[in-house]
């Protein structure tokens, strides 16, 4: 499945508010910078990298 497809299906049930949204951004700057030909420009690779971690340390209790 898809990432974008599952983040749909589930977009309702993430227990975080907003997590869903939050993923969602963070999820076309993945894709971008996985499939674009372009590529993504430094500075929006650095805001993904400290987006993810930081998504991923505000939710690390939900991890557990």
């Amino acid at each position: 499945e898809a990432a974008g497809h599952w983040l749909e299906r589930i977009g309702a049930q993430v227990p975080v508010a907003g997590s869903s949204a939050e993923l969602g951004r963070l999820l076309a700057l993945h894709y971008r910078y996985r499939f674009d030909p372009q590529g993504l420009p430094a500075a929006d690779r650095e805001r993904l990298r400290a987006d993810a971690f930081a998504w991923l340390a505000e939710h690390a209790e939900a991890r557990r």
